[in-house]
């Protein structure tokens, strides 16, 4: 382009010669979509500026040809540096990501590749290293720094229970955690993937500048012949007839339509993947810019999703999970963990993680038997021991704490466990009630008391609990035909359906089913519930800016449209001025719009808020 530029200056004095030359190293620029373009029989706005560009050369207007490809080539090359600022956050990243792990096994630590660790492996991250896989810390605390995944500036506190995602920068603190996921479906490459279906996926003002691709292209090219044929017919001389169809034709070629939605799409969804909202194309944020209501899922939603053993009450006696935990209390632990090692569910691995914590040995259980719904059964050195739910869970309006019954022939004893408010859940609710979007609801599968518990300590005045997956779609749609546009935010299987009736489907991306980021149109890769306000908001600003670059296009072709019609007006001398006049009307809006999406890159004032 530099090249081009400079010879387009020197044509100034050099005449058509440096002319010519500028053109053709325009030309160089976006000859490859030309050609890509013929050979797959499409029609599209590159055969139109060649098209306009050749005229002007056969017509002698070398200069005005050298204009029009410069300005296009450069266009090109601004729509490229939008679609390449959408990757790079996420590109970034996954090459920070380190190539081996230190592995335990057993007594020993070994280095081996991250494409050979397991999930279940026990991985070592020691300070000031990158973590090579996702995983939940099992031992040590520490400050992560996620900036280039979440784009929160602050290093985020990790202690045991706390996920760490592959790629982000551990601080000054050794832990141990146990990996979540294999190489090749983790959080990173989950989110490559997202941003790569986002790409295909076109919001309503790309569509219409598809449309524009195709059969816009006939007609300016229609356009031209008739206006052509008429005034040769009417007796005008072929070279003012070619000018001023000539006119037209560039006045109309659809640049800047094509180009004012994906430049903004692509522009907002680079702008929210920096902040861990991922957006799956512009039509999303289409659609997330016009909701007025969301209904939130409990569990890994408004919730951290992950139970933690908090205490062991033995008869009137409450002690913590921790250091100082006594002797009893510890051997109740390990045989409690020595059932549930052999068993599937959150409860289980709560009460297993925290007997690794405090480095337990585990008993031999023999003849575990999992009770459905209730817990599970062995024996333990020849007698029965059982950890079981009770009838009845305690409550509280903090989180929901749920408590597993150890029972023995010498002992029993209660260890209670608890799924904490998701940090920021609450403040998220205040904002987006503030920005106008109030009527919030809790929508789970969840008991009556946990659920109102949560929605209360969330502040959210309505709840729906015990609704399976049909009864959450059901109510969606019923929503929808309310004329509620609803954000569904959820995290699980169960949430799927609901995800793809809601008017917008939000997953939570540190906790996500696989089930529920495909069903999502956004997904909250940080797991913050503050970033469906943003997505809104920002929905909103991008609709603001392609109606901006539109209106800029608009003016600017029927600006050339009335020129080329009246260019009979002008003096004869002046004629030949009209074409330079509109390629930069033309080409000038096309950059005019590529530079307003551009905008969407950089965070709004403070003052416009």
């Amino acid at each position: 382009m530099g090249l081009a530029l400079a010879l387009l200056i020197a044509s100034i004095w050099g005449g058509p010669p440096a002319a010519w030359a500028s053109a053709a190293a325009s030309a160089f620029v976006v000859l490859p979509e030309l050609w890509a373009a013929l050979r797959s029989r499409k029609l599209d706005i590159n055969l139109l500026m060649f098209a306009a560009a050749a005229g002007s050369l056969a017509m002698g207007l070398a200069q005005e040809a050298a204009i029009l490809l410069f300005l296009f080539a450069l266009s090109h090359v601004l729509e490229g540096f939008a679609l390449g600022r959408t990757r790079s956050a996420i590109d970034a990243l996954a090459k920070l990501r380190p190539t081996t792990a230190t592995v335990i096994r057993g007594d020993a630590e070994i280095v081996i590749a991250v494409e050979e660790v397991r999930p279940g492996d026990q991985v070592r991250v020691i300070p000031y290293t990158r973590v090579p896989v996702d995983g939940v810390i099992l031992e040590g605390r520490s400050m992560a720094d996620e900036s280039t995944l979440t784009g929160e500036a602050e290093p985020v506190s990790k202690s045991p229970g706390s996920l760490l995602a592959a790629g982000v920068q551990n601080l000054e603190g050794s832990v141990i955690l146990e990996c979540t996921a294999a190489a090749g479906d983790s959080h990173i490459e989950r989110v490559q993937k997202m941003m790569d279906d986002a790409m295909a996926e076109r919001s309503p003002g790309e569509k219409v500048g598809s449309w524009f691709g195709a059969r816009y292209t006939l007609a300016v090219f229609a356009f031209f012949f008739v206006s052509l044929g008429i005034r040769l017919l009417i007796g005008q001389p072929l070279a003012d007839s070619l000018l001023a169809s000539l006119a037209g034709f560039v006045a109309l070629s659809p640049c800047a339509f094509v180009l004012a939605a994906p430049a903004a799409s692509l522009s907002a969804q680079a702008f929210a993947a920096r902040r861990g909202v991922l957006a799956r194309g512009g039509d999303a944020l289409s659609r997330a810019a016009e909701i007025n209501s969301a209904a939130f899922d409990k569990t890994g939603t408004l919730t951290t999703g992950r139970l933690r053993l908090e205490s062991i009450k033995l008869g009137e006696s409450v002690y913590e999970i921790g250091p100082n935990l006594p002797e009893e209390a510890r051997r109740i632990l390990s045989h409690a963990a020595a059932l549930e090692d052999q068993a599937d569910h959150p409860v289980a691995r709560a009460i297993t993680a925290a007997a690794r914590r405090l480095k337990l040995d585990l008993p031999r259980a023999d003849e575990v038997r999992v009770l459905p719904g209730r817990g599970v059964e062995g024996l333990i050195g020849g007698k029965p021991w059982r950890a079981v739910r009770p009838e009845e869970d305690a409550k509280t309006g903090e989180g929901v704490r749920s408590e597993v019954l150890v029972e023995s022939p010498n002992y029993q004893a209660r260890l209670r466990l608890i799924d904490e408010m998701r940090p920021g859940a609450a403040q998220a609710v205040r904002e987006l009630k503030d920005a106008g979007i109030s009527r919030l609801i809790v929508l789970s599968g969840d008991a009556e008391a946990p659920v109102a518990a949560a929605a209360k300590a969330a502040g959210i005045a309505d709840w729906i609990s015990r609704a399976s997956p049909a009864d959450k779609e059901a109510r969606l749609a019923e929503w929808a035909k309310e004329g509620r546009k609803t954000a569904m935010v959820g995290d699980g299987v169960n949430d799927g359906p609901a995800l793809s009736r809601a008017h917008l489907g939000v997953a939570m991306g540190d906790l996500g089913s696989d089930v529920a980021l495909g069903a999502a149109d956004v997904v909250l890769s940080s797991g913050r519930l503050g970033g469906i306000l943003m997505l809104s908001q920002l929905g909103q600003r991008m609709n603001r800016v392609i109606h901006q670059s539109l209106a800029i296009a608009a003016v600017a072709a029927g600006t050339g449209v009335v020129l080329s019609l009246s260019i009979d007006a002008f003096p004869p001398e002046t004629r030949r001025l009209i074409i330079p006049v509109v390629v930069v009307l033309h080409e000038g809006s096309t950059v005019a719009a590529i530079l307003n999406g551009l905008r969407l890159l950089r965070p709004q004032r403070a003052a416009s808020k």
